[in-house]
């Protein structure tokens, strides 16, 4: 079996281009996308959190990365959306 390159989605790719072009996030959002980038630890934390109790955690189809699950719960919360918002 081999390995694929994982494609990157619309919305990652459109926020590359804008970044490119020099438009911001929020303030807020780009302070805490700056804070999630760098601990590693917390990342691996949740994906602890996520994968314990499951029997087989890693058979099912790859979905989110355990990074963007933390990104959206952070956006939630901030935004004060539901999932319907959030999608």
């Amino acid at each position: 079996m081999r390995a694929t390159a994982r494609q990157i989605s619309f919305a990652d790719w459109e926020l590359m281009r804008q970044r490119d072009q020099g438009i911001r996030l929020e303030p807020l959002l780009d302070a805490i996308s700056g804070f999630l980038d760098d601990p590693r630890d917390v990342v691996e934390g949740v994906r602890r959190d996520l994968v314990r109790g499951l029997k087989q955690p890693y058979s099912d189809r790859h979905g989110l990365t355990v990074t963007q699950i933390l990104r959206s719960l952070v956006l939630m919360r901030l935004k004060n959306w539901g999932y319907r918002e959030l999608r």
